[in-house]
């Protein structure tokens, strides 16, 4: 059965709205009809509605089917507070792969400034910190593993960003990643915070590799509160 949202989509664009426009309303539709779905079965079960409930959307969903070069998000500006989750690895002929995020398509160095802290399980045990200061057009989240790294190891990773639509304030957000580190056979793990300089309206985020392609099966969810 076609959902709300999808169909309203299909009027706007026949409207000629713009992409941008079409994929919100698109969002918004679909979370209002599953909203609407959730109050008629509380009703049916004569349950009570909690109105301090803070509604909790798929803002994207997608499993690779096969090798693909980017998860490509798009954020409905209801979304103001974004949750990740990846399970990845990369099909690149290394050890390990950069796993990175550009934010609204904004690739000029200046605006990211990041702090990496990590652990390195085996090699060099204790926490160490790197950072980067306008010199990367992107948030460098994390290293997965790659194809001629250990097989079928995928790697995980926790991505926060909180207060991602207001229009005063530059952005900020936490990274947390874990990675079976194929020189030394251990696991570390990857704590970074980042700075994304810019008042805009946090409209895409784009999830690709230094290497890549992402491998089949490689995920990514995100989660949107109001």
């Amino acid at each position: 059965m076609q959902r709300f949202g999808d169909e309203l989509a299909k009027v706007l664009q026949d409207l000629g709205a713009a992409p941008g426009q079409v994929n919100d309303l698109r969002l918004e539709g679909n979370n209002l009809a599953q909203m609407a779905g959730m109050m008629r079965g509380w009703s049916t079960a004569g349950g009570q509605l909690d109105t301090s409930f803070m509604p909790l959307q798929v803002v994207y969903s997608k499993v690779a089917p096969d090798a693909i070069t980017s998860f490509d998000v798009n954020v409905a500006t209801r979304s103001n507070n974004l949750l990740a989750f990846g399970r990845m690895r990369s099909d690149g002929a290394v050890g390990d792969d950069l796993l990175k995020c550009v934010i609204n398509g904004d690739t000029t160095a200046a605006h990211y400034f990041t702090n990496l802290g990590y652990f390195d399980s085996a090699t060099d045990p204790k926490a160490n910190c790197v950072l980067y200061g306008g010199t990367l057009g992107y948030v460098p989240i994390s290293r997965i593993t790659g194809a001629t790294g250990t097989a079928n190891v995928a790697d995980s990773m926790f991505f926060v960003f909180p207060n991602c639509q207001a229009a005063q304030l530059f952005k900020g957000g936490l990274a947390v990643s874990g990675i079976y580190d194929t020189s030394d056979a251990a696991a570390d793990t990857y704590v970074r915070s980042f700075h994304w300089l810019s008042t805009e309206r946090v409209r895409t985020l784009t999830f690709s590799l230094g290497t890549g392609p992402f491998s089949a099966g490689s995920s990514l969810v995100v989660l949107g509160i109001a």
